[in-house]
């Protein structure tokens, strides 16, 4: 496993892919009514912050307060983040390409705390773990003389 980055890679933390769902609503401040719950699916995850695809625009600068959740097992993750883009992007029904393709949303969000390796693996298959582990010393581990 090489252990240099990318030059053209921003991101301090590696994704990884999940099979998990988001239940968001964006934070509304100053106000009495309790926000919108939908529903999304995580594309990716990490320390940092996720790739979501959701079925409502989201405005870039905005809180967005999201549990994320695995089936199997059974496992949740609270977390606020901010919004830093929100793309469209059309998804085509695998059961059916012929009907017409739905408009959804590309969303990269920032979480507002970084995740602690405990919480990350909670999402990770668990085969996965020993790779976050070892990602996190690399990239701890200042180079030496």
């Amino acid at each position: 496993m090489s252990t240099e980055k990318d030059p053209k890679e921003q991101r301090r933390y590696r994704r990884i892919l999940v099979s998990a769902s988001v239940r968001y609503a964006p934070r509304q401040f100053g106000s009495n009514i309790p926000p919108d719950l939908w529903e999304g699916r995580v594309v990716n995850i990490s320390r940092s912050g996720a790739a979501l695809k959701l079925s409502q625009r989201l405005h870039s600068g905005g809180l967005v307060e999201m549990a994320i959740i695995q089936s199997d097992p059974p496992r949740c993750l609270g977390v606020v983040g901010k919004v830093i883009r929100c793309e469209p992007m059309l998804e085509i029904d695998s059961a059916d390409p012929n009907k017409t393709p739905l408009t959804c949303y590309l969303v990269a969000v920032e979480f507002t705390r970084t995740l602690d390796l405990e919480e990350l693996s909670q999402l990770r298959p668990d085969n996965c773990l020993y790779d976050t582990v070892a990602e996190e010393r690399i990239s701890t581990e200042t180079p030496g003389p």
